[in-house]
């Protein structure tokens, strides 16, 4: 009887705190999914940002879709930006999600060098 009541009372409370404890670790996960995502940018050749943006789109929505990661705020700014990237280059505009000041602030620096470097069309 004992055994009974402790599972009974035991099992649902540790379902819970381990669900909380992967939510956490997927956060964090994805938060370094951004700040890397940030650190390849700035480390490679601007002529290299558009590749390697579209190679990252692929593989967060392949991870997305394989349910190797969950969507959050991190995950939406990297796709946005990577689609947005996408569009910019061929001309056409495109409206991004409200995303996270320091995540814009970076984008803006990134498509600044773009511009700069005749990658992606002012306009």
């Amino acid at each position: 009887m004992l055994r009974a009541n402790s599972l009974r009372g035991e099992h649902p409370m540790a379902a819970s705190r381990y669900l909380r404890e992967i939510g956490r670790r997927l956060g964090r996960m994805n938060l370094s999914l951004f700040e890397s995502f940030c650190d390849m940018l700035d480390s490679i050749p601007i002529k290299a940002v558009l590749r390697a943006a579209d190679a990252e789109r692929r593989m967060v929505e392949d991870d997305l879709e394989k349910k190797r990661t969950e969507p959050d705020e991190y995950v939406t700014s990297v796709l946005s930006f990577c689609n947005f990237l996408t569009l910019a280059v061929r001309g056409i505009y495109a409206y991004l999600p409200g995303l996270p000041v320091e995540h814009c602030a970076f984008y803006r620096t990134v498509v600044q060098r773009l511009v700069e470097a005749g990658n992606c069309p002012l306009s």
